[in-house]
């Protein structure tokens, strides 16, 4: 989910947030009392937030569904791959509904058959999410399963989920969600913003904590910048259904009405969007026993649609970009997007869009919503929902013509849709608008939204675009690293990798053979310490090496790590030459990592290296220079990649520890 995204990756936005809104603690007294027994507890998780809901219907028979269960997103996907599965899906789903509909006419416990029908719900939303787990699609269900969800079931306590107001499953945030890419909270229980946790650790984690929070953060924005009035959540909760543990805070004890207003006003910057003139959020709702309300009506709520979108999360942009519905007749396709670029070289501009449609479709795969998609299934998926879920950005080039600056995709397939006179409205897609940019915005613009944004390009695109603003343009190093994040060292591997993939392997290729762009990464392993000093030092050169992954002798692109040792060895040289290099490895005598090693933490084994390394003579180390492609160096520089990434991913810069 992009709201996840948000928080990994804005550092700041994490650092402000959790000063603004400490974090709780819970109670640690509460006994465990649903074991997680099941082969696939994550699984069973899930089918829980689904009897959930079932639940939440039963009791508040005014409760309004977010819209169709995910899971029915996933069968358009089994479809291609195997027709008899994907009826076996849309069985599933309409198994479920039928025994929802028995569930919500009669009380009692939930019968197996529900449970059921929630476990086959939740191998289909699996597979939407992640593209996996189709192997487990008709798996048999366990007594274990349904008897531990069965038992997360019974923890439920109707006192505590029981309302008079308002219930929302599966809420949405309007306008704030598609700012940020896409958010929904598990329901809205009265005043209650609730989110699932189905974890056998009682804990609440920092992401969880800031995670409900921004879930109220962008419930107030949405009611400042939609049209949509909604009761004020006046409470933050988690369960924990392992527990039968709901830990509740009321807002107002979280935090004041000021800071609450103050965050409000930070995420709209954060997410740039702006309001037209000063505003505040409503004063307090009299009739709400002191706790914060929200409701905007009236010359309020006129005052907040004067609300207008700005750049992407601090991109410079100079220029405001507003929120419309713009035609897409009225809008071109971006012909320089490095994504589709080669695929469009062998047509002569002016390009047809039929032509442009076929470069996308070849173009590779685009990120929707946290999910890889082909472009047919980004097209599917788009259907099913009736739209898109993250606005297009657009460039108003003149008086109502537009050309898109990130986003071709999605503004091609709704011009396919309107064509062919699709189901649904296709006449107009939601974007952010941007006037009078010049030549660096654009470029600030694209390389947030896919080399570090929500809906990254691959690898070859990147280094490709790359390659663009450091030849073509001039950009400085240093600039690149601003505008994308990472280090030098890392941009100019990618972009060696460019060149060696571009001058070596396309020339291998027949005509009518494809370009596998997903074996470029192969080619960024050979960027690293010691590797081509290999190929030197054995008579081999760059061309071999493109061969090598032409002919899949290296199918697994991160054993070209191993290449150095392969080659300085002459027997498995000779294999991986006759075979592959899978083949090969099995002749090298590999050191085992030992027993005392393996169980050691992480704390210890990073004082044992950081006392090694200190004690490393200046003769060892003038042997290693000597020697970059030796078995010790090759290891030292692939522990550096991983902790080079582990540091990443804490949140911290490699080049900056």
């Amino acid at each position: 989910m992009s709201l996840t995204s948000f928080l990994n990756e804005n550092l700041e936005a994490r650092e402000y947030l959790a000063t603004k809104f400490a974090k709780p603690s819970i109670r640690r007294d509460v006994p465990l009392l649903v074991p997680s027994n099941a082969p696939r507890p994550g699984e069973i998780g899930v089918a829980f937030d689904y009897i959930f809901r079932f639940y939440l219907e039963r009791l508040n028979p005014q409760a309004a569904s977010g819209g169709p269960w995910v899971a029915a997103g996933a069968i358009p996907i089994v479809q291609r791959i195997d027709k008899r599965m994907a009826a076996q899906g849309r069985e599933a789903v309409r198994d479920a509904k039928r025994q929802l509909a028995g569930f919500l006419k009669v009380e009692g416990p939930a019968s197996d058959a529900l449970l059921a029908s929630a476990i086959r719900l939740a191998r289909l939303d699996t597979i939407y999410r992640s593209g996996r787990g189709l192997e487990y699609l008709n798996a048999p269900i366990t007594k274990a399963e349904l008897g531990e969800l069965r038992a997360m079931y019974r923890q439920l306590n109707p006192d505590e989920w029981r309302t008079d107001g308002p219930c929302h499953l599966n809420p949405t945030f309007g306008a704030a969600s598609k700012a940020i890419g896409g958010a929904d909270a598990d329901a809205i229980v009265g005043g209650l913003l609730v989110d699932l946790k189905s974890t056998k650790s009682l804990t609440l984690s920092i992401d969880d904590w800031l995670q409900i929070v921004s879930y109220r953060l962008l419930s107030i924005l949405d009611q400042l910048v939609g049209d949509e009035v909604r009761s004020p959540t006046e409470a933050l909760g988690i369960y924990f259904a392992r527990y039968g543990y709901l830990a509740r805070w009321e807002a107002n004890v979280v935090a004041t009405e000021a800071d609450w207003h103050d965050a409000v006003v930070w995420l709209a910057s954060a997410l740039n969007i702006r309001s037209a003139g000063s505003r505040r959020l409503p004063a307090r709702n009299p009739g709400a026993s002191g706790r914060v309300g929200h409701r905007v009506t009236g010359a309020s709520a006129g005052a907040a649609r004067a609300f207008t979108m700005n750049a992407r999360r601090g991109t410079p942009m100079g220029s405001s970009a507003r929120y419309e519905l713009v035609p897409v007749d009225a809008i071109e396709l971006d012909t320089t997007n490095p994504r589709i670029a080669h695929a469009l070289s062998s047509y002569k501009p002016p390009y047809k869009a039929e032509q442009i449609y076929l470069a996308l479709n070849a173009g590779g795969r685009e990120e929707e919503g946290g999910t890889t998609t082909t472009f047919n299934k980004l097209k599917q998926s788009i259907f099913t929902n009736g739209g898109i879920s993250q606005p297009v950005h657009l460039h108003e080039k003149a008086k109502g013509k537009y050309v898109s600056i990130e986003g071709n995709t999605r503004v091609a397939i709704y011009h396919e849709f309107k064509q062919q006179k699709a189901k649904g409205s296709w006449d107009k897609i939601p974007a952010f608008v941007y006037s009078d940019l010049h030549d660096e915005q654009l470029h600030a613009i694209r390389l947030q939204a896919h080399l570090v944004g929500p809906r990254p390009w691959d690898p070859y695109s990147k280094a490709k675009y790359l390659r663009h603003l450091r030849n073509d343009l001039s950009y400085p190093f240093d600039r690149l690293v601003d505008l994308c994040g990472g280090n030098k060292r890392s941009i100019q591997e990618s972009l060696q990798a460019y060149e060696d993939m571009e001058g070596y392997y396309r020339p291998l290729l027949k005509p009518g053979e494809p370009f596998d762009r997903d074996r470029f990464s192969g080619f960024v392993e050979l960027q690293k310490a010691g590797v081509k000093q290999a190929l030197q030092q054995t008579g081999y050169s760059v061309k071999d090496f493109a061969q090598w992954i032409r002919s899949s002798k290296i199918e697994r692109l991160a054993d070209v790590r191993v290449l150095p040792r392969v080659l300085k060895d002459p027997k498995a040289r000779q294999v991986f030459i006759d075979v592959d290099i899978d083949a090969a490895k099995k002749v090298l005598e590999l050191p085992e990592v030992s027993e005392t090693l393996q169980r050691a933490g992480l704390i210890a084994l990073c004082r044992a290296l950081t006392q090694t390394i200190q004690k490393v003579e200046f003769s060892e180390l003038r042997k290693l220079k000597q020697d970059l492609s030796s078995p010790m160096v090759q290891d030292i520089s692939e522990t550096f990649d991983t902790l080079r990434g582990l540091i990443e991913d804490i949140g911290l810069k490699a080049d900056e520890v």
